[in-house]
């Protein structure tokens, strides 16, 4: 069986770049992984103000289509109320073979207050081309830094979000979670 998307990534070592074509079999967005349990209790809360339902589970895991997943500059969303947040990505091929990027998954936040899941499939998901693997980065797994952008027309780019790992969940509690869906 031939998969829907390959991407074509670049491994990141202290000896240079590799290739990498990376086929994507099953794409699972998370949300509320935040390590600190009262803080992700506060931001349901204020989404919940918002008219945004409570998910059923936290984390909360929204299976995606493997085709929306890219590597592409830009894409193209439908409406104006979407928005992403920097996120870390597992790019798994087998278990010991886990490689890292940096990703967003790109939501649309009119929909949200319908359906989580939905909001999170309506748009692309866009991930880095460059990976590292994930044993060589995870001694220093809690002091690396998220940052995000936003930059629309007309306007110059500003940072949007920045923040380490250590607030979100750990690769392996996350990877726990993920394989029951």
């Amino acid at each position: 069986m031939t998969p829907l998307n390959t991407l074509a990534l670049s491994i990141e070592t202290d000896h240079g770049a590799a290739p990498i074509e990376f086929p994507v079999w099953r794409a699972i967005n998370a949300g509320y992984v935040g390590r600190n349990r009262q803080a992700v209790e506060a931001h349901i809360e204020e989404l919940r103000r918002e008219g945004i339902p409570p998910p059923t589970s936290v984390p909360a895991l929204f299976p995606v289509s493997a085709d929306s997943v890219t590597t592409a500059q830009r894409i193209e969303v439908i409406g104006s109320e979407t928005s992403g947040e920097a996120e870390y990505v597992l790019f798994v091929r087998a278990p010991g073979e886990i490689f890292v990027g940096v990703g967003s998954d790109h939501t649309d936040r009119a929909l949200e207050r319908v359906s989580l899941g939905k909001s999170k499939q309506i748009c692309k998901n866009v991930v880095s081309r460059q990976v590292w693997r994930l044993r060589d980065v995870e001694a220093d797994w809690d002091d690396l830094v998220l940052q995000s952008w936003t930059h629309s027309a007309g306007s110059e780019e500003a940072l949007y979000q920045q923040g380490t790992l250590d607030s979100i969940l750990p690769p392996g509690q996350l990877w726990n979670w993920s394989i029951h869906v």
